[in-house]
């Protein structure tokens, strides 16, 4: 394995303020969340979400950013209406939620034309041999507190990826946990920075490789 699989970091977390602008719709029966841009660049972003599915709070604000920098951002119902319910996690104030469990289907992905550019964030159940078959640029953004994608998982994938002709990048966040990159506790200083600082390099990732 070059990650673990899922673990209760997987499904705790915060639920980020704000006002979705995007649209959910149905394509061939699977609830798909829709972010359009103002200003198209030609390009579009899929996004396969943590253990939650798409019709939640944090990953619709998440796409709707990247619309705001150009990008058709389509989130499709990975769990086919059945998605992890966030309100048994929720308690009081501090809302707990499950970006990690859709970097599988990224990697897997990675090949054969079916996408042009990967980013992923605290990946789970990503095997070896799904990462050694990627012929595309990928970008990993680590947490330092990580029981799923350890050093050694780190370490591991940083050798399989170096042995391949694709373009790749590894960043390590310091001081913060599985999880981070979508549904960190934002109050946090070291967790809001490392949150921002992920998602402006993947802007940067996509407008350099797409």
């Amino acid at each position: 394995m070059a990650s673990l699989l899922p673990r209760e970091c997987c499904t705790t977390g915060i639920e980020h303020d704000g006002t979705p602008n995007g649209t959910i719709e149905n394509i061939e029966n699977v609830p798909t969340y829709f972010a359009h841009p103002a200003s198209p660049n030609g390009n579009a972003i899929l996004i396969f979400s943590d253990v939650f599915g798409p019709i939640y709070q944090n990953i619709q604000l998440m796409a709707d950013d990247f619309a705001a920098q150009g990008y058709v951002t389509v989130v499709p119902d990975l769990f086919k209406g059945d998605p992890l319910s966030p309100e048994p996690f929720y308690t009081g104030k501090v809302k707990k939620l499950g970006y990690c469990f859709g970097a599988k289907h990224v990697v897997g992905n990675l090949k054969n034309d079916r996408l042009d550019a990967g980013y992923v964030a605290h990946p789970s159940f990503v095997t070896s041999d799904e990462l050694s078959a990627l012929s595309k640029p990928l970008f990993i953004g680590a947490a330092e507190i990580d029981t799923i994608f350890t050093s050694e998982k780190r370490s591991e994938s940083e050798k399989i990826l170096a042995d391949l002709k694709a373009p790749y990048q590894i960043n390590l966040y310091g001081a913060v946990s599985h999880g981070f990159a979508l549904r960190g506790d934002l109050s946090i200083k070291e967790v809001k920075f490392a949150m921002d600082r992920a998602f402006e390099q993947a802007v940067t990732w996509f407008k350099y490789w797409l």
